[in-house]
């Protein structure tokens, strides 16, 4: 468990948490920045056709090769989003279990303050099997470039606000959030068998916020 702020620091220096071990804002950011800008590897959710006949798999080589390139990233979209709805039915009864086991740890996870939830959820997210769902630095810089870039971080007003709202449905339009909440959900069974439930609560909840609508 992370200590909170005002808890003595683990290391038994004597001090509080927050005047000795704790990160500062700059080394979070720091490390965010690191995580955000690390290339996904290449062969990351290169098997997203491998649900298909071997067929069809050859018939979508020819596609991949001849096609114009718009027609080839609509066509790599829709794929995408098929095969993670046979992939999610095929392990409905899975996540549906893992999901009542959680309820017994409702509570623990409720208990969280927002700072231990977002520290331990910053760590959650952090593992390497994430890295495929998470936008680059570059992907941010572009969806500022688009919709403008906000005036201040810090104590935003709904006006300030706005500019980040606008960057998140640039980048994660509701297709693409239904496609981040299934792939969270299907991670479910993994982390509940492993007895994480917190971080499967996490991991739970996030999926919730990609799931529903917002505009």
């Amino acid at each position: 468990m992370t200590p909170k702020r005002n808890d003595p620091c683990p290391c038994g220096s004597g001090k509080l948490y927050k005047h000795c071990c704790k990160p500062s804002r700059r080394e979070r950011h720091q490390r965010q920045r690191e995580i955000a800008l690390a290339p996904a590897p290449r062969e990351a959710w290169e098997s997203d056709d491998a649900w298909l006949p071997d067929e069809m798999r050859g018939m979508l080589r020819e596609v991949r090769r001849h096609a114009p390139p718009e027609q080839i990233q609509e066509f790599e979209r829709l794929l995408k989003m098929t095969g993670d709805v046979v992939a999610y039915e095929e392990m409905h009864d899975e996540i549906e279990l893992a999901m009542e086991t959680l309820e017994a740890h409702r509570d623990e996870f409720e208990a969280l303050d927002p700072e231990a939830a977002m520290d331990r959820a910053e760590r959650l997210f952090s593992e390497e099997q994430f890295r495929p769902m998470r936008f680059t630095a570059e992907d941010v810089h572009g969806a500022f470039e688009e919709v403008g870039y906000p005036q201040r971080l810090r104590a935003l007003t709904p006006q300030d606000a706005e500019p980040l709202r606008e960057a998140i449905l640039f980048l994660a339009d509701e297709d693409l959030r239904r496609h981040l909440s299934r792939k969270l959900m299907m991670l479910l069974p993994e982390y509940v068998s492993a007895r994480r439930y917190l971080d499967a609560w996490i991991i739970e909840y996030s999926a919730f916020l990609n799931a529903r609508r917002f505009a």
